[in-house]
Formats: C-alpha cells, structure tokens, sequence
C-alpha cells in the first residue's frame, strides 16, 4: 500500500497540468505519467458527460464534498489551556463515548506508529511533497457508516452521493471530537477526506476496528466495507486498543469468496489467493479503480455492494469454524455464493424523482 500520499491516485489527478509541482512530479515518476495523461481525457466524476449523470443527484455528492473541502482548516488548532485530565483510563472513555454522541458508529483508539503516516503530504498543491512530521503518540479512529440501500443503487449516482454523505459526517464528527480534545488542553488535528496526514484505513486497523478485506477496503465487524474512517490524531493520554485477532478468519474468508473481485467492473482486485503481506494482503490497482470511476462517472461501490459483511455476515460464524474450508464454503453458500448476482437497486430515492 501506498504510504506517500503523492502516489495516489487522488493525489496525481489533482495535479494542475502545466504547473511546476506537476512537471517536478512526472519527472520523477515517469512510469505513472502515461497512464495517468490517458485517465485525464476522461471525463470528471459527477460530469454531465457520464453515463451515469443525474440533473437532482449529482450535484448534491459536488456539494458535499465542497462544504467538506470548505472545513478543511478547522481540521487544527491550539489547546485551550493546560490539561484538565490525566487518567488514560477516564480520558479513552470520554473521548470514545464523546465521539459516538456526536454522530460516530463505532470509534476505537490506536498506538500511533510512523508507518500510519504518511511519509509527504500530496492532495494540496500548497503542502504537496511537504514531509510528515507530526508524531502524536494516539489517534482516535471513527467509523461512520453508510446506507447499504444506497450503495447498492451503485454505480449509479445515489452510491457517489452516499459516498460523500458518509466522509462528511465522519469528518465532521473527527472535526468536534478535535476541538473538544482541544478544549481538554491536548492538542489534536482531525484527518479526513481529501486532509489527511495518516493512512485511515491502517489507523482503523491498528484501533481494533476491522481487517482488511481482499477489496483492500476496511472490513468493519457490523457494516463490513460499507462505512468511512476519519481519524483525530493527539497527545492526550489514552490506552490503545488491540487489533482484532480475527482478522486472520476474515483473511481465510476472503481466500475463498472473491465476489467483489468477479464483479469489479474495472479488474482491479486480485483474484485468487493473497498476493502480498501485511499490510493489506491483496494490492488494490488504483489505477484500473481510478479509470472505471471516471468512466462511469461515481466511485461506483460494486466491490462494497457485492460483500457478504455488507449483508450482514457475522464474524462470530468465523471465528468459530476455526478457519475450517469446508465450514467457510457452507458460510460463503449461505452467502449466495460466487456466482449469484450483487444487489441492485436502479431507482433512485423517493425525494428525487
């Protein structure tokens, strides 16, 4: 997995053409940059000039992530005062039951290490290539999930709209949780969408809040793939969580499903067995996502749709067959199985018909 933050595939479209951070770029990374060229003559995401554009529903996903984009620079700040608490203990469960009064699903803390960094910052032509030196000891992972009805409309616009729906109100959640941290007398920045100095996936991961997934998503033990992360990073005390030791069943489970890779439109997840290690065993090509996404026109949710923990699927099932084959198989079955088709569900919601 990616942990400089200019290799990104989000970070190299949002490169202007012509500038000199783009040519110092390309200079340096002159495999990315043909492929690269090839995916800007696409058209946007959410572009009229898309199969899948919707004249009531996407402008509200452009929206939403505008207003997230506007919330940027409240993201940091300074403490308050001097801290008003010390005991790890009060303060991991303050902050835990804070972050799901304000609107997270599930919330878990985390050991900072440096490879949850990233090593440079990439999605802002202002700080792209610009180190990561921040070094807070803890970080606070929020889970907000998503409407599965919604996803499964995917990869019709209803799926991009929930998409940004989901990174707004986790980041916006990260944001408060921040500023309350803040008012405590610690200091702490929020990372979200399109602000992040961490990986997000890897901070939920090391919070005890899923496993990784052959999608290379976040496999949550309730909402599977179908939620978003954001992150509060500090220096107030804490004790971390642990990862979840039945990652390694959702592992054994991935080896034999393979659903989101049968669908994926773009061929963009392996199939077969892992073909990596830690920390995501089977790499994502970001590249082959990134160019479906602007094909279509959404960041299409197939691979999120098709997952049997979307639908439910219980880790405790797992854990229990004790990663036997045969138990898996009958599980995966139960499933639907690898050939049954995805949910889907084309109609847009109510309101905007």
């Amino acid at each position: 997995m990616v942990n400089d933050e200019r290799d990104t595939m989000f970070a190299r479209m949002a490169l202007s053409e012509g500038s000199e951070t783009f040519r110092r770029y390309y200079e340096s990374h002159p495999k990315n940059k043909e492929v690269d060229d090839h995916i800007r003559l696409l058209p946007n995401l959410g572009s009229n000039e898309t199969p899948t554009f919707d004249r009531i529903g996407s402008p509200v996903a452009d929206a939403l992530f505008r207003m997230l984009a506007d919330l940027r620079p409240l993201a940091e700040g300074e403490p308050k005062s001097v801290p008003v608490e010390s005991d790890p203990r009060l303060l991991s469960r303050w902050v835990k039951g804070l972050a799901l009064y304000l609107g997270a699903n599930d919330v878990g803390i985390a050991a900072m290490e440096p490879e949850l960094y990233y090593s440079h910052r990439g999605r802002q032509e202002s700080s792209h290539g610009q180190p990561v030196d921040e070094n807070f000891p803890r970080a606070v992972a929020i889970i907000s999930a998503m409407d599965a009805r919604m996803i499964h409309k995917g990869p019709k616009a209803p799926v991009m709209m929930e998409s940004a729906s989901g990174y707004l109100k986790s980041g916006v959640t990260a944001i408060a949780v921040a500023y309350a941290i803040r008012e405590m007398g610690y200091r702490a920045r929020a990372h979200m969408d399109g602000n992040y100095l961490v990986v997000a996936s890897r901070v939920a991961v090391a919070a005890g809040l899923g496993a990784f997934g052959r999608s290379g998503l976040v496999i949550h033990r309730r909402f599977g793939p179908c939620a978003r992360i954001s992150v509060v990073t500090t220096d107030m005390p804490m004790v971390p969580d642990s990862i979840d030791p039945a990652g390694n069943a959702v592992r054994s489970f991935c080896e034999l499903c393979g659903r989101c890779s049968a669908f994926c439109p773009g061929g963009a997840i392996p199939s077969g067995t892992a073909l990596g290690g830690a920390p995501s065993p089977w790499p994502l090509n970001a590249e082959k996502c990134y160019e479906t996404w602007r094909r279509i026109g959404t960041d299409c949710g197939i691979c999120i749709s098709s997952c049997p923990f979307t639908a439910g699927l219980d880790w405790k099932e797992l854990e229990d067959s004790q990663g036997r084959e045969e138990a898996l198989e009958e599980i995966l079955l139960r499933c639907g199985g690898k050939g049954s088709p995805r949910p889907f569900d084309p109609a847009p919601p109510g309101w905007w018909r």
